[in-house]
């Protein structure tokens, strides 16, 4: 019986931390939400720049047709510019589907959180039962 009230206890303990980490975990999660949302919004930013330039070169490309040489380097790099620009659309939305995940996430370790402090109560009345089962114990001769 000692041995389980030591185990008990020993159980106790490691949910408490453990509930105690989930919370610092919840936190910066949250953090980290923040930031990668604002992260979103700096792509789409770079992303409509990217635009901006990719038009200027065009119309340096049209200014400079003259030079073969120069004239062909600058329609590779329209070509990229445009990849990129591409890219960069893609990635804003990757980056807001993350952030959902993250929201997601955030919520889940949150029930989750919730849960482990419902199992605490039930362990603290467990121990509380075995306290008392402990008391009639005593109560027994043999």
């Amino acid at each position: 019986m000692t041995g389980l009230s030591i185990l008990g206890l020993i159980l106790f303990y490691l949910v408490f931390i453990l509930t105690k980490d989930f919370s610092h975990i919840t936190s910066h999660m949250t953090a980290m939400s923040g930031c990668t949302n604002s992260m979103g919004l700096e792509f789409a930013s770079v992303a409509g720049t990217i635009s901006e330039v990719e038009k200027t070169l065009l119309l340096v490309n049209e200014n400079i047709g003259v030079m073969p040489t120069l004239d062909s380097s600058v329609r590779s790099m329209d070509a990229n510019l445009a990849g990129l620009n591409t890219d960069l659309h893609a990635m804003v939305e990757q980056i807001q589907y993350m952030n959902g995940s993250v929201a997601g996430m955030t919520n889940s370790v949150q029930v989750m959180n919730n849960q482990i402090n419902n199992m605490n109560l039930t362990i603290g009345n467990i121990a509380e039962s075995m306290h008392q089962l402990s008391k009639r114990m005593k109560a027994i001769p043999f």
